[in-house]
C-alpha cells in the first residue's frame, strides 16, 4: 500500500532524490500494516473499513471521561489523511489517562499554559493541605525518625528556610566563635567569672 512519491531522503551519503519517504509516521505505517485487509482506496484516499472510536479496546484504555482529549490525525505514506468509513478524516485519540481536573495527558498539556496555569492554582489552592500533612507526619511521635526528617526538611524548603548556620568568614565572625568556645565574653572578659 505504499504510494510515496519521490523526495528527498536522507541516506548513508546524504539526499538522495530517487528514493521515496514516506510522509506519515512510523506507528501510522504500522497502523496500515496490521490492518492490510481491512483498507481500500476510494477516490484517491486510503479508507479503513471501521471508525474513529473503533480504534483501541476498552481493557486498555481509561474510561473516556478519564482519558486524554488530544487526537492526531493518521496518515497515510503521501501524508494524505486516511479516511474513515464515513469518509471521515481516522483521528486516534490519545490513550493516556488525563490529569486530574484537566482533559489533557502530561505529555500533551505541555504546550497548553492554561492547562498547566489551571494545575498550579489548584496546587498553590491545597497548599494548606499539603503543609498540615507535612505538619503531621514531622510532629507524630509513633512516626520512623527518617521520615519526621523528610517531613522537617521539606517543609523548611517550602518556607524558604535553609537548614544550617550561614557564617561569614571575616575576622570578626571567627574571632567571636573563638571567643564563644574558649568561654570569654564578646567584651574580651572571661564569661565563666563574670
Amino acid at each position: 500500500m505504499v504510494r510515496g512519491r519521490p523526495t528527498k531522503a536522507v541516506g548513508a551519503k546524504g539526499f538522495d532524490p530517487d528514493t521515496p519517504r514516506p510522509a506519515n509516521t512510523a506507528a501510522d505505517r504500522d497502523f496500515i500494516q496490521a490492518n492490510l485487509d481491512q483498507f481500500l482506496h476510494k477516490d484517491g484516499s486510503l479508507v479503513w473499513s471501521g471508525r474513529s472510536e473503533d480504534i483501541g479496546h476498552p481493557f486498555q484504555l481509561p474510561p473516556p471521561h478519564l482519558r486524554c482529549s488530544a487526537q492526531r490525525q493518521l496518515r497515510d505514506d503521501e501524508g494524505g489523511p486516511i479516511l474513515d468509513v464515513d469518509m471521515n478524516p481516522l483521528r486516534r485519540r490519545c490513550p493516556m489517562w488525563a490529569m486530574n481536573g484537566a482533559d489533557r495527558c502530561v505529555d500533551h498539556a505541555k504546550g497548553s499554559k492554561s492547562v498547566m496555569d489551571e494545575v498550579r492554582k489548584r496546587i498553590a489552592a491545597d497548599a494548606n493541605a499539603y503543609y498540615g500533612q507535612l505538619r503531621a507526619i514531622a510532629m507524630n511521635p509513633h512516626a520512623e525518625d527518617a521520615d519526621r526528617i523528610r517531613a522537617l526538611n521539606s517543609m523548611l524548603d517550602r518556607g524558604g528556610l535553609k537548614a544550617g548556620v550561614e557564617i561569614s568568614a571575616d575576622t570578626d565572625s571567627w574571632g567571636n566563635i573563638f571567643k564563644r568556645i574558649m568561654g570569654e565574653a564578646e567584651d574580651g572578659h572571661d564569661a565563666a567569672n563574670g
